[in-house]
């Protein structure tokens, strides 16, 4: 409490974390689709993007030597940046091809290209170092992340069962990550990185009244901070555990459903195992897991409907992920908590 209102202050003493700025983007795209035969169906497509950026002259929420948040002894000219504009674009296109192996089970391969600016709000704020820091001279920190995505999957979806099962790996020249510095500030790295991993789904429906699914998904990526070919885990910032979701839904009477549903995290310890360049872990410890059960139900009435629900049935204690890999912070989420809704469309 005492470093959350500490903070406040500084937020209130200090007006805001960040800059306004402006960001206008320009799109242009054309997409094409060609049934090959009756099963094999062909697409592609071709977008560009320019993106104009622009800020005024504004201070930073700290200097190089994070002062202003940590003693008096900030430097205002050290931590003023020039304002400036900047102009981005690029051209990215997509392929991709569905086989339809029997009349409920099909194959697909895609390959897309995405162009997207990084997260403005916090480099501006929080730039690595305030006195070196310039909007037309730093033209990586500011650059869009250029991302090359490729996936291969399956698709199934009989009368009471419906399954996918996809596999992705991605790549960018220049990712856009946030890393905790050594004061434990959020900072934007870029660097070239790589984030792979594999996702499957399935739904049954064994009979009118009943429901049941999961979605299972595993990830894992890594960055070469120091543009030299040796990759080391990404934090779990970016990389989530394994997480899986499931639910089963009874319609207990017509028009009353009721619903169970539980979310599982794994754990993750390889980040918490590698070194970055300064001899410090990825995550400052190994993320622990965790189970949280829901339940929800809802009611057709008066011309809308009720719900009510329960949200972290077991009253589990937990941290979230994110919570976890922060080095300052490991609060505990919500226990048991009851809520109530009532919706009306018309």
């Amino acid at each position: 409490m005492i470093k959350t209102a500490f903070f406040a202050r500084l937020i209130n003493e200090y007006d805001n974390l960040a800059p306004a700025y402006d960001l206008d983007n320009l799109g242009l795209f054309g997409q094409l689709q060609w049934d090959v035969t009756d099963k094999f169906l062909l697409s592609g497509g071709i977008r560009y993007d320019r993106f104009g950026f622009s800020v005024d002259d504004y201070v930073t929420f700290y200097d190089d030597d994070f002062n202003r948040f940590f003693d008096p002894g900030f430097d205002e000219a050290e931590a003023t940046i020039e304002g400036g504009e900047r102009t981005f674009d690029s051209t990215v296109f997509n392929v991709g091809t569905v086989y339809q192996m029997t009349p409920e089970l099909s194959a697909f391969a895609n390959f897309s290209q995405g162009f997207s600016v990084p997260r403005f709000l916090s480099f501006l704020g929080f730039p690595p170092t305030p006195s070196t820091f310039t909007i037309d001279g730093s033209i990586d920190d500011l650059q869009p992340q250029k991302v090359n995505q490729y996936e291969l999957g399956f698709r199934g979806r009989w009368d009471t069962v419906q399954f996918s099962l996809a596999g992705f790996y991605n790549t960018s020249d220049l990712g856009a990550r946030l890393v905790e510095n050594d004061r434990g500030i959020l900072t934007l790295q870029r660097a070239p990185e790589r984030i792979y991993g594999v996702e499957a789904s399935v739904d049954w429906q064994p009979s009118d009244r009943w429901q049941l699914g999961a979605v299972v998904g595993w990830n894992e990526g890594e960055s070469d901070p120091n543009d030299d070919g040796d990759f080391q885990a990404l934090n779990s910032f970016s990389i989530q555990p394994l997480k899986l979701t499931a639910y089963v839904q009874h319609e207990t009477l017509p028009g009353w459903n009721n619903r169970l549903q539980l979310l599982y995290v794994g754990d993750r310890d390889r980040a918490s195992e590698t070194l970055d360049d300064r001899g410090r872990p990825v995550d400052p410890k190994a993320i622990e897991g965790y189970v949280v059960v829901d339940y929800i139900s809802s009611v057709s009435l008066g011309g809308g409907t009720l719900q009510i629900g329960v949200q972290n049935l077991f009253d589990h204690q937990y941290s979230s992920v994110y919570s976890q890999a922060l080095r300052a912070s490991n609060l505990a989420e919500s226990g048991r908590t009851l809520t109530a809704s009532y919706r009306l469309s018309w």
